[in-house]
């Protein structure tokens, strides 16, 4: 009996924590940066007559994160005034993405149908933007001015110095074996390559490598000054765990800076993990912003690094020129794709806010009609919150036809329920549980205690 009094206690306050664990699970919260409108990089004469305006949350093209994605395609009829000489145009696009996502998330500029040539410069990494409100309110209230200024400003604070320094290379002493070099300084910010682990303090710093296979693995690390003679090394095979004779292994050196280290590191992943580097002035901006991040990184792992800079999301710009003859108007198409936020702190359906701003726009000389699409991401959401009068169509589509841009930043917010229903808070559901619990198990002891009483009888 006792057996049993314990094994439905612990099955009653097991499925109160797998109810409570199951409610937790998952993001309650995580934040994407908003989507911008295209315009001029200087103020220009060219006049929007028309602009259409298309979220497509169906697009088979689109890929889900933690919120729905939208293929964007904005559409404008661009005019050119006939008192004004042939010209060329210069336009920006602002965006939010990284090196590895702008060929997904960017499709292209065209015009009249046709592709254009652009370029894509990147700014600033987005640290901590699923956390931090303060990036949220930042991000979510850019303008084209911040933006610019973030990507090309030449006064960005770089390292003062670039240290001359020793790359030492570990050849592989055997296959199936793992060596561990320890140096007597404190080690930080992007120093090895091809670390499986390290460990330190301020005394010292010990790395740590596992060589499968002889042609392949090494490891490599970079330290300030002449070549240094106090490292030690120990070498041991990995099941055994048997040393290896000092003369099984060999310790190459070469000189070098810091910055010829950092950038064969980046440009050794990037060969790696297939991610395409920006040529030209595009990668000497890109990698003025590497240096930067990586002087202040505290990670060792100079792959981790690398990793790190190139998936980042970032501020950047992409750069194209539209050529004007007088009184002509063109079709300008830009199209890529946009994710949401999506928040469930306070509801528990996720509610998934998209931002659009339009603040950027402001900058063409005039404005005409704009007309916004918006097709749901399926049937069964809904949209429970915009900035503008978006009306369901009876295709299923949202619409909202506008005389000029409107003065706040187009919002909208889909969720699977046309009110969502309130989140209860965990710990009321775990002291009603835990309650029942206690209930369930006062009932049993009663029971019990009856149930000895008449046999004593």
């Amino acid at each position: 009996m006792k057996k049993f009094c314990g094994l439905l206690a612990a099955v009653l306050i097991a499925s109160v924590m797998h109810c409570v664990a199951m409610a937790n699970s998952g993001p309650a919260y995580w934040n994407n940066g908003p989507s911008f409108e295209p315009v001029a990089l200087e103020e220009s004469s060219l006049d929007v007559v028309e602009e259409e305006l298309l979220f497509d949350f169906n697009d088979p093209d689109s890929v889900w994160g933690w919120s729905p994605a939208a293929v964007v395609t904005a559409t404008y009829q661009m005019s050119w005034p006939k008192e004004q000489p042939a010209a060329s145009v210069q336009m920006a696009f602002p965006l939010i993405s990284s090196v590895l996502e702008i060929s997904t998330e960017f499709s292209g500029v065209s015009v009249d149908g046709q592709p254009l040539d652009h370029q894509t410069f990147y700014g600033s990494a987005v640290y901590g933007l699923p956390y931090q409100n303060s990036q949220e309110d930042y991000l979510n209230h850019l303008d084209l001015e911040q933006v610019l200024k973030d990507v090309f400003d030449d006064t960005v604070a770089l390292p003062s110095d670039n240290p001359a320094g020793t790359v030492y290379r570990l050849v592989p002493p055997a296959e199936n074996c793992q060596v561990e070099v320890t140096i007597p300084d404190q080690v930080r910010g992007a120093s090895a390559y091809g670390l499986s682990s390290y460990a330190g303090d301020e005394k010292q710093t010990v790395l740590g490598a596992r060589f499968y296979d002889v042609e392949k693995d090494s490891l490599t690390f970079f330290l300030k000054g002449e070549p240094r003679e106090d490292l030690t090394i120990e070498a041991y095979t990995i099941e055994e765990k048997q040393p290896l004779e000092k003369t099984a292994y060999k310790l190459e050196t070469t000189r070098s800076t810091w910055l010829e280290w950092l950038m064969e590191g980046i440009q050794q992943y990037s060969g790696k993990s297939g991610i395409p580097l920006p040529e030209g002035e595009q990668w000497d901006r890109l990698f003025q912003q590497f240096q930067k991040e990586a002087s202040q990184s505290q990670e060792i792992d100079l792959d981790a690094v690398a990793s790190s800079l190139l998936r980042d999301d970032r501020l950047a710009v992409v750069l194209y020129t539209v050529d004007f003859q007088p009184g002509q108007q063109r079709e300008m198409t830009v199209q890529y794709q946009m994710q949401g936020s999506m928040d469930r702190r306070e509801t528990q359906e996720p509610i998934y806010t998209y931002r659009y701003l339009t603040n950027p726009a402001k900058r063409w000389n005039s404005f005409g009609k704009l007309t916004v699409q918006v097709i749901p991401p399926s049937e069964a959401m809904e949209l429970v919150d915009s900035s503008i009068p978006l009306e369901r169509q009876k295709d299923g589509s949202y619409q909202a036809t506008l005389e000029e841009l409107p003065e706040e930043n187009i919002v909208f917010s889909f969720c699977e329920r046309g009110n969502p229903t309130p989140k209860k808070d965990p710990y009321e559901l775990l002291t009603g549980m835990l309650w029942l619990v206690v209930l369930a198990l006062l009932a049993l002891v009663v029971t019990l205690l009856l149930l000895r009483k008449q046999r004593r009888r």
